[in-house]
């Protein structure tokens, strides 16, 4: 994400709009983590902690545990994004790692995912799905679509 990006993201966030951002900093250089790092920290508040490999081989299957807005394990690839916050904005962890965040920022918020979850949705795994739809829910009816 770029500087811009994240600011026009803030403006809209502040206004009312939460913003569900999937991160693919696990699959960054650390280099460009580190930086990624800055960007969340100066933008939003948000501590984001160095990448870890989770898999070893395509035949590696790891989920992490949803705890908000719903109870669910969802797939997970490769390598995560972990955070550091505040216990009661945590939603998901694997093991020791809290993963991603549900945190309010101005009048909206920021649903920050340090697993990739776009996978699962896009295959159509039910899982998935259950926690995207609850994503949404819970963030109230002005979630915004950003590309």
């Amino acid at each position: 994400m770029s500087l811009e990006c994240g600011a026009d993201l803030l403006r809209r966030i502040d206004d009312g709009t939460w913003v569900i951002l999937e991160s693919g900093v696990g699959f960054s250089s650390m280099v460009e983590a580190k930086h990624q790092a800055g960007l969340f920290k100066r933008i939003f508040d948000l501590k984001l902690l160095p990448p870890v490999k989770i898999a070893e081989g395509p035949a590696t299957a790891t989920y992490i545990e949803y705890t908000k807005p719903v109870c669910r394990l969802a797939r997970t690839f490769e390598a995560i994004t972990p955070i550091f916050c505040e216990p009661t904005e945590v939603i998901a962890r694997l093991g020791k790692h809290s993963v991603c965040a549900r945190k309010r920022v101005g009048r909206g918020g920021l649903v920050f995912l340090g697993s990739m979850l776009g996978p699962g949705l896009f295959a159509e795994e039910r899982e998935a799905l259950a926690i995207g739809a609850a994503l949404v829910a819970s963030s109230g009816n002005r979630v915004s679509n950003f590309k």
